[in-house]
């Protein structure tokens, strides 16, 4: 059969090893949509999220993510994701939010920022984990540092959505204890 193994079988994965603990990077290529997701859609994802950590035994299946395999460079392995990545972008700036919260420890912060955000940052050779499309990148960048940054310059519907988000997670972020985010 035509393509046969280039099928792999799908198969149920936290979100930290999707990204591998690091060691995978996430394109998203310039022919999907910037990030569109609204104030609804990520107050689907909060619920979800409230619902595993108040619930013991809740599993919650985010959905799916289509990536495909791109150019190994050395330990890392480069995907493009190809569907889910509204949700997965959504999560990566939930998780630079949560970075940047005083309720969590330093060890919480380096391991967020290490296996979702950047590798070898300390060495001086950073690699990003997560890399949006288009001019919309060097915004998404500079935003996974200073979640509180905003640009007048650009005002695309895809930077306020950025924005939106940045500010969504945080007020959430702001309002758990600190028992709760942890």
């Amino acid at each position: 059969r035509m393509g046969e193994e280039n099928i792999k079988k799908s198969q149920i994965l936290t979100i930290q090893d999707i990204f591998n603990n690091g060691y995978n990077i996430f394109s998203i290529p310039d022919y999907q949509r910037a990030y569109s997701w609204g104030t609804s859609q990520r107050k689907d994802l909060i619920l979800d999220i409230e619902n595993v950590l108040e619930k013991q035994d809740y599993i919650h299946y985010t959905g799916t993510i289509v990536a495909t395999e791109q150019a190994k460079e050395g330990d890392h392995q480069n995907f493009n994701v190809v569907d889910g990545q509204q949700r997965l972008t959504s999560i990566v700036i939930l998780l630079a939010t949560l970075k940047n919260n005083s309720a969590i420890t330093k060890e919480d912060k380096v391991h967020i920022t290490n296996t979702f955000l950047f590798k070898g940052r300390e060495t001086g050779n950073t690699k990003r984990l997560f890399v949006l499309n288009g001019a919309l990148d060097e915004y998404f960048f500079r935003k996974l540092d200073e979640p509180n940054y905003i640009s007048e310059e650009h005002a695309t519907k895809a930077h306020i959505n950025l924005d939106n988000a940045f500010t969504e997670f945080k007020d959430w972020l702001n309002t758990k204890s600190s028992e709760e985010v942890i």
